[in-house]
């Protein structure tokens, strides 16, 4: 599409990215889940689909002690109120004691729409290299 994202638009999609990964690093995936539109899904890299708030609320768990990492951050506008975007997604494995190790690595896809409480992820998809 040749729509146009505002400045503003993409600083709020990156901070989407980024209170995303801080919700989970910090033990709070229910707060994640608000970052989802009510209807939002994740889809696991095996395949395993998450679909509604109330079910997102649960994915954060078995993840004390990772940290996420987005980086090479891309947004495309697909109209108005509706973007598409990538991440390369690192995760690391932070125990106390131990130096970090890659847990995981790979691409995350995602649809942003536009809500009355600004951008919200409606679907994540997460794909590992």
């Amino acid at each position: 599409m040749n729509d146009v994202l505002a400045a503003a638009d993409l600083l709020e999609i990156n901070d989407l990215y980024a209170r995303y990964a801080h919700c989970f690093d910090l033990g709070e995936p229910g707060a994640a889940a608000e970052l989802f539109t009510a209807d939002g899904s994740f889809t696991r890299a095996d395949g395993r689909v998450t679909c509604g708030r109330d079910q997102l609320r649960g994915l954060g768990e078995g993840t004390v002690g990772v940290r996420h990492l987005y980086t090479n951050i891309r947004i495309v506008a697909d109209g108005k109120d509706r973007a598409s975007g990538s991440c390369y997604n690192l995760r690391l494995r932070v125990d106390a004691g131990t130096a970090p190790v890659i847990h995981a690595f790979g691409l995350m896809t995602d649809v942003f729409i536009r809500t009355a409480d600004g951008w919200r992820f409606q679907s994540r998809t997460s794909s590992s290299w």
